[in-house]
C-alpha cells in the first residue's frame, strides 16, 4: 500500500496549498490578492499560544506564478504571505519559538523571484537609509529622526533580502531540491511537477480563459449618492480580517469622489458600493504595505491618469514598491498616476477640500489624513488615521542613554497631539500589536465621532464602544447635507465630451430625459432585440456581452449604449447588464435621432466602421476605453504596407496591429509563428527598447503602429501589453 505524502488543497482557482508534512515543507503555490484571508478561512492557517508567544501556522515556501498578471488580475502579491510567515509565525521575531534560523523560500522564474524580493524588501521597510529619505524631500535632521524610528522597528537592523528569505530560481526547467529531499521541476508555463520520495503531484497555476480569484467575503451591493462632503466606510478590516475589506474610505466633496487607500480587491469593493473606476477623481495614499496598496494594480484598469495625492515622502516609498512590484522603471511607471505633491502638516487646497497630511509614525513611510471645509458654525472635519502606532509602543520607542535608536520626547507628544486633534469624524486604526493602535489612547479624544477599524467589530468590548464606535461596511457619514443633484450634473460634462461640438439647447433638451436607477444584474439592452432608448452612463458599471463574439467588456461612466441599434432601428448586437447600481440617462430614440442623429449619425457611423476593424477586432481593445482615447490611438497611427514575400524589422518601439495580411515571425531559436489579422505584436519593443524577432510578409499586409509614449499615457493598454508580453517570455524559457 502505497503512503501519500503530499497532501494538496486547492485554495481558489489557480492557486493550490501542499503540505508534507514528513518533510515539514509547506508550499504555498500562486499568491494572489487576499489569499492568506482564504487560507485562514479554509484553516490551512490556524493559531495558537506557545511558550508565551502568538504563534500561527501556515506556508513556510512560496511558488511563483510565471506571469504577474491572469486574466488582468495579479497573481504576485506575496507580501502577505511572508509577512505572516516573518512576524504572525513568528520566523523573525527575537526569542520566538519559531525563530528556528530557517527562513521562508520563495521560488519561481529569477526575473518573478527578483521582483517579488524586492517588491517584498520594500513593504517591509519602504525606504532604507538617511538618503533616500531626503531624496524625498526632507531635511537632514529630521531624515535622522526618522532613520532612527525606523530602525526602532526593525529591531534595530535593516535586513539584506537574503537574509530575510531564501530564493530558487526555476528557470532552466532542471529538478530542484526545495529542502528535506522535496523537489521541483518546471514543466511548462506555470505548470510545475513537486516530488518527495516515490510521490509526485502536478501543479498548474494558469487560470482559465473565464476564471478569476476567489474573494474571501461578500459583500451587498449599496446605492450611494453623490455628495456635498460625506464619508462612506468601505473597509473596516486589516489584512487579516477574513469576513471584511481592509481598512480605506471613499471621501464624497462637491460631486467629486475620493479613495483613501486601495486594498486588495478595491474594484469589487467599489462596484458594491456603485462605484465604477472611471467614477475616481483621485486617491489619498496613506503608505504601502499591502492592505492599502494592492488595488493600486486595479487602479490601471482605466484608460486615463488617476490622480494620485499624499507626501512626496510616501509616495517615493510607495512608487518603488509599486516599480518593483511590476518590473517596470519607476520613469516608465509615472505616466500611470498623475502626482500632486502634498506638503506635511499644512493645508493643502485640493479642488476646494483642504487637506492635511501629518506624518505617523510606522515601519515604512506613512502619513495620516485630516480633511474639511467651511460651513455653518465653523469647519466639518475627518481625519484617517492609519496606520498609527499605540502610546505604549511610542513610550517604548524613546531614546534612552544606551542607544540613540528610537524617537525623542518631543517627536511623541508631538505625534499623540496630532492622533487627538479634535475633528467631527475620526476613524482609527486600532489594530493593536507591535505597529498599530489601540482604542483606549483615545478616551479623552474630543472628536464628535469616533469609528474603529483596522480590528474585527466581534473582537471590541463594550468598554471600548463607550470610546469609539463600528461602523458597517457601506454606511455614510454625512458631514455637509447635499442639496443639489451631483448626478444630473454630471450629464452635460459627458455629453460635451462625447460631442464636443454640441449646441447647449441640444445639451439642455437631453439633460431633460429622465434618469433611472438599475439594480444590480439587471438588464438594460438584450441582445437580438431592438432598443427604443439610448442609455449614457452616469455611474457605476456595465457588461456588455456577445455570443457572436464571444466578447465581454466591462463600461463605467461616459459611455452611451444601445445608440446606433436604437437610431438603425436594428437589433442590438450585445447585451448590457448591470455589475452594480447604476444610474443612467434614458434618452428616447426619437429625441436621439432628432437632437443628436441628424448631426452626428453620418460622422460616427463612419467612424465605427472605419474604427471597427480596430477597437472590434483586436483583443488588447476589449475592455473600456472612451472616445477620447480611442481618438488618441487613432490619430497616433503610423501606417506600415508591405508586399507578400518583404522582410520586415522593427526600429521603433511600440504596439504594432496587424490589421491586414499574414506575417511569419521568427525568433532567435528559429521558431517559426504565423500572425494573422487580427493579431497585435512587439510586445517587447515597449519594455526592453528592442525587437527579438524578425517578420516576413506571407502576403500583402496592413500594419498600424502606436508608438510605446502613447501606449504608456493609457494604463489599462499598458498592463495588458505588459500581460501579454510576459506570457510570451514564459513561453520561450
Amino acid at each position: 500500500m502505497s503512503i501519500n505524502y503530499i497532501e494538496t488543497t486547492k485554495v481558489t482557482n489557480g492557486v493550490y496549498y501542499l503540505n508534507i508534512k514528513e518533510a515539514n515543507i509547506r508550499i504555498l503555490c500562486g499568491t494572489p490578492s487576499d489569499v492568506v484571508k482564504l487560507l485562514m478561512k479554509q484553516e490551512l492557517i490556524t493559531s495558537k499560544m506557545q511558550d508565551g508567544f502568538f504563534c500561527e501556522s501556515g506556508p513556510n515556501a512560496i511558488l511563483l506564478s510565471d506571469l504577474t498578471i491572469q486574466n488582468f488580475s495579479f497573481s504576485n502579491l506575496c507580501e502577505f504571505p511572508v509577512l505572516q510567515m516573518l512576524y504572525r509565525q513568528g520566523m523573525v521575531i527575537p526569542n520566538h519559538p519559531n525563530n528556528t534560523g530557517v527562513k521562508p523560500i520563495v521560488m519561481g522564474l529569477k526575473e518573478q523571484v527578483k521582483s517579488q524580493i524586492e517588491y517584498i524588501f520594500r513593504g517591509n521597510y519602504g525606504l532604507i537609509n538617511q538618503k533616500e529619505i531626503q531624496e524625498a524631500g526632507i531635511d537632514e535632521s529630521t531624515a535622522i529622526e526618522m532613520m532612527n524610528m525606523k530602525l526602532k522597528f526593525a529591531f534595530g537592523q535593516i535586513k539584506k533580502s537574503d537574509e530575510l528569505l531564501q530564493s530558487i530560481y526555476l528557470d532552466d526547467n532542471n529538478k530542484h531540491k526545495i529542502s528535506n529531499g522535496v523537489f521541483i521541476k518546471r514543466e511548462n508555463l506555470n505548470t510545475y511537477k513537486i516530488s518527495y520520495k516515490n510521490e509526485e503531484k502536478e501543479v498548474n497555476l494558469n487560470l482559465k480563459k473565464d476564471e478569476n480569484y476567489e474573494l474571501p467575503y461578500e459583500l451587498d451591493f449599496f446605492n450611494v449618492r453623490k455628495s456635498y462632503f460625506s464619508i462612506i466606510h468601505s473597509g473596516q478590516g486589516d489584512g487579516w480580517s477574513i469576513n471584511s475589506p481592509s481598512m480605506s474610505s471613499v471621501v464624497m466633496f462637491q460631486g467629486k469622489i475620493y479613495l483613501i487607500d486601495a486594498g486588495p480587491n478595491i474594484q469589487n469593493i467599489l462596484l458594491s458600493l456603485g462605484i465604477g473606476l472611471n467614477d475616481i477623481y483621485g486617491i489619498f495614499h496613506t503608505h504601502g504595505h499591502d492592505d492599502h496598496f494592492a488595488g493600486l494594480t486595479e487602479l490601471l484598469k482605466i484608460d486615463h491618469r488617476i490622480k494620485y495625492y499624499s507626501t512626496k515622502l510616501v509616495r517615493v516609498s510607495v512608487m518603488k514598491k509599486l516599480s518593483a512590484l511590476l518590473n517596470i522603471s519607476q520613469e516608465r511607471l509615472n505616466n500611470c498616476f498623475e502626482y500632486i505633491d502634498l506638503e506635511f502638516d499644512k493645508w493643502n487646497d485640493v479642488k476646494g477640500l483642504e487637506v492635511k497630511p501629518v506624518f505617523s509614525p510606522h515601519p515604512i513611510e506613512t502619513n495620516f489624513f485630516v480633511f474639511r471645509t467651511f460651513w455653518l458654525n465653523g469647519f466639518k472635519s475627518y481625519a484617517h488615521l492609519a496606520d498609527m502606532t499605540s502610546f505604549e509602543v511610542l513610550d517604548n520607542m524613546l531614546i534612552t542613554e544606551d542607544s540613540n535608536i528610537g524617537i525623542t520626547q518631543e517627536f511623541n507628544d508631538k505625534i499623540k497631539k496630532s492622533y487627538l486633534e479634535r475633528v467631527t469624524l475620526k476613524k482609527i486604526d486600532a489594530g493593536g500589536g507591535m505597529i498599530h493602535g489601540e482604542i483606549e489612547n483615545f478616551a479623552n479624544d474630543e472628536s464628535e465621532k469616533i469609528i474603529i477599524a483596522h480590528k474585527a467589530a466581534s473582537s471590541v468590548t463594550t468598554d471600548q464602544l463607550s470610546i469609539a464606535s463600528n461602523a458597517d461596511f457601506g454606511v455614510v457619514d454625512d458631514l455637509i447635507p447635499t442639496k443639489r443633484n451631483y448626478l444630473r450634473h454630471s450629464i452635460s460634462y459627458f455629453i460635451k465630451d462625447l460631442f464636443p461640438n454640441i449646441k447647449k439647447n441640444k445639451i439642455e433638451v437631453l439633460s431633460n430625459c429622465e434618469v433611472k436607477n438599475f439594480n444590480p444584474n439587471s438588464i438594460i439592452i438584450n441582445e437580438n432585440e431592438k432598443n427604443g432608448d439610448v442609455f449614457l452612463l452616469l455611474s457605476g458599471a456595465i457588461q456588455s456581452s456577445s455570443t457572436q463574439s464571444k466578447k465581454i467588456k466591462t463600461i463605467f461612466s461616459g459611455t452611451l449604449i444601445g445608440d446606433i441599434s436604437a437610431m438603425t432601428q436594428n437589433e442590438s448586437n450585445e447585451t448590457y447588464k448591470t455589475l452594480s447600481y447604476v444610474n443612467a440617462l434614458v434618452i428616447p430614440s426619437d429625441i436621439y435621432t432628432h437632437f443628436v442623429g441628424f448631426d452626428y449619425l453620418s460622422e460616427m457611423l463612419m467612424q465605427r466602421m472605419t474604427l471597427g476593424v480596430i477597437f472590434e477586432n483586436f483583443s488588447i481593445f476589449s475592455d473600456f476605453l472612451s472616445i477620447n482615447t480611442q481618438n488618441k490611438i487613432t490619430q497616433s497611427f503610423n501606417t506600415i504596407n508591405l508586399k507578400k514575400e518583404e522582410k520586415f524589422g522593427i526600429k521603433d518601439s511600440g504596439l504594432y496591429l496587424l490589421v491586414n495580411g499574414k506575417l511569419e515571425i521568427e525568433d532567435e531559436n528559429l521558431n517559426k509563428v504565423i500572425l494573422e489579422s487580427g493579431k497585435s505584436f512587439a510586445y517587447e519593443t515597449i519594455f526592453e527598447d528592442k525587437a527579438i524577432y524578425k517578420y516576413k510578409a506571407m502576403e500583402n499586409c496592413e500594419i498600424y503602429m502606436i508608438p510605446r509614449e502613447i501606449i504608456e499615457t493609457i494604463p489599462i493598454i499598458y498592463l495588458k501589453t505588459y500581460s501579454l508580453y510576459q506570457k510570451i517570455k514564459g513561453l520561450h524559457i
